[in-house]
């Protein structure tokens, strides 16, 4: 199999299970089977960029849902922060 762009999902199939077999194999990167690895790595990571589209995740809310899981309060929180008026910078930025 030559590699060449992946437009079609038959063709991103085929080329995800040939980068499992030769990562399964640990080639050395200078050898022919490294280089053809970190070839169809790349052309896999292209096209899962561009066809799938994932969300950046939201550090207030992961932060939120960590603190809540551990019973902490926004008193508590103060305490970390130093200051009882003034919310986080990553807040100010996000206008909250």
């Amino acid at each position: 199999m030559e590699p060449r762009i992946i437009k079609t999902e038959e063709q991103y199939r085929r080329y995800l299970d040939a980068v499992a077999r030769l990562a399964a194999n640990d080639p050395d990167a200078d050898s022919n089977e490294g280089v053809r690895l970190e070839l169809l790595a790349k052309l896999v990571e292209d096209y899962e960029k561009a066809r799938f589209h994932f969300a950046q995740p939201d550090p207030l809310k992961r932060y939120s849902s960590e603190w809540n899981s551990r019973g902490c309060a926004k008193r508590t929180l103060r305490i970390y922060w130093g200051a009882k008026t003034e919310p986080p910078k990553f807040w100010r930025a996000r206008g909250r």
